[in-house]
């Protein structure tokens, strides 16, 4: 028999460890590959714009766009584009394993692989995975920050956590709340609640830094590249369309115009339209001529700022309606989860606007292999998968409280923690983008492949636990 070096057994194992990490972030590209190109959102235009070119969005976080910059533009076109997904599909995969490995220290990670493939196919993970889009760094956002709380500041790898935890927070506005409502959750959750009082405001600490430091950065960029020292520039845009359709903004500007109302908005009160996906987008919206294409930055914030005023205004003059709007919209988000967004084909063909435009403007070899996909000329069987996806969402969702609670009779804390943070990640981002945005399922589907990989690993934790006492028991072998 031989006997081999610890080092080389280490070393071996660790080898075999990132040959299972690549080979589930294949299994995670599985849509994308049948696609015939990796996923679009009409929003993905922008992000190709920030990674071919020397841009910098107005409406939202650059950072993702600026990470796969890297990659878009000093690769081949189409090399880069799957390339960029495959490093994707790589990260989430590398989170996944090690929050599974959290839950199941004992399993190595090649054991978990055949279930990671059953959640690709059965849930929403593979359809945001693949896409390029800051979505499929929600969930991801979610999965670090519930690691890094559940650890001691000073534990090995938990700077790295928290770090990781920060980079992924700057991918998308909202990921601000989640990564401190999931951080504060966490740490009243976890077995440190259990400790002295010390190793909770260490931990608390340590989540206030990563919070804080990514929101710095977000504003600190805004500042110097926009001029705009705050985290989100264009919100008051956004929380506009929402409050005119909601029936909020005309009433106030019919109140107040000719006193405290903006006199250049009240000026085209009555060309706004009702529906605000028509008053952002619209290419015809005077709305939209005035935010997004006007004639110079410093008259687009004057507008935001005009928008500003109409926003705080509405909302103080009638505060229950908005609260009970708000309310309604993130309950209405928080149960529209479907996989699959429904903006393409229509959205995405056109070269005028959108992924089709970028695409011709910066990668047009790429083009073709874009007009091809399933997903772009309609082809993907949205129903047969929504049939499969949100059935077992619903099922996962409807097991939560009963594990909770079986985790409290088990004095689990670990997994009550994780279940306390899934919990709040899902309602706070319903929260956000029920009041701040249309509702889509796309905001919810982003972060609900969580809860049937929560589920599946808890209940494959108390198995091994139950197996292990039974082992235990005298007389048994």
């Amino acid at each position: 028999m031989i006997d081999c070096h610890p080092l080389a057994l280490t070393l071996r194992s660790r080898v075999v460890d990132a040959g299972v990490v690549a080979l589930f972030a294949l299994v995670l590209m599985w849509a994308a590959l049948w696609n015939g190109f990796p996923l679009i959102f009409p929003d993905s235009a922008t992000y190709f714009g920030i990674a071919f070119e020397h841009q910098y969005a107005v409406d939202r976080s650059s950072f993702y766009g600026l990470i796969l910059k890297p990659i878009l533009s000093t690769m081949p076109v189409m090399a880069g584009l799957w390339v960029g997904i495959l490093a994707q599909c790589c990260a989430i995969a590398v989170v996944v394993m090690i929050a599974a490995r959290r839950l199941i220290p004992s399993w190595s990670c090649a054991r978990f692989l055949p279930l990671f493939a059953l959640l690709a196919i059965t849930t929403s993970i593979a359809w945001h995975a693949g896409q390029y889009m800051p979505d499929a760094f929600t969930g991801v956002t979610v999965l670090l920050a519930w690691l890094a709380a559940t650890r001691d500041p000073s534990d090995d790898g938990a700077p790295a956590l928290w770090l990781a935890a920060s980079v992924s927070a700057l991918m998308h506005y909202t990921h601000i709340p989640l990564l401190l409502a999931v951080s504060f959750v966490t740490i009243i959750f976890s077995p440190a609640a259990t400790r002295r009082l010390h190793s909770l405001l260490r931990r608390g600490g340590a989540g206030l830094v990563s919070v804080g430091a990514a929101a710095a950065i977000l504003v600190g960029a805004n500042g110097m590249l926009l001029g705009r020292w705050t985290l989100a520039p264009m919100a008051p845009a956004f929380l506009f369309a929402r409050l005119t359709e909601d029936g909020l903004t005309k009433p106030w500007l019919d109140e107040n115009c000719g006193t405290i109302a903006p006199h250049d908005l009240c000026a085209i009160r009555h060309d706004l339209a009702d529906n605000s996906q028509v008053l952002l987008w619209n290419g015809g919206s005077p709305y939209a001529n005035r935010i997004w294409h006007a004639p110079s930055d410093s008259e687009r914030w004057r507008w935001v700022g005009m928008l500003a005023t109409t926003n705080e205004g509405a909302i103080a003059s009638r505060p229950l309606i908005f609260f009970e709007n708000s309310l309604r919209g993130a309950f209405r988000q928080f149960i529209s989860f479907q996989a699959l967004d429904d903006e393409c084909p229509h959205s995405c063909w056109s070269l005028d606007t959108g992924p089709a435009n970028a695409l011709a403007n910066y990668a047009p070899e790429a083009l073709k292999f874009y007009r091809g996909s399933r997903q772009v000329n309609g082809t993907l069987p949205r129903t047969m998968i929504r049939s499969i996806t949100t059935p077992v969402a619903i099922a996962a969702m409807l097991l939560v409280p009963l594990l909770f609670w079986q985790a409290v009779k088990r004095r689990d804390r670990l997994v009550q923690s994780l279940l306390a943070a899934l919990t709040v990640a899902l309602i706070a981002n319903a929260a956000v983008a029920g009041a701040m945005s249309d509702v889509h399922d796309r905001y919810q589907s982003r972060l609900v492949w969580l809860v049937p990989l929560t589920v599946a690993l808890i209940v494959l934790r108390w198995r091994q636990t139950l197996s292990r006492s039974r082992i235990s028991l005298p007389g048994l072998k």
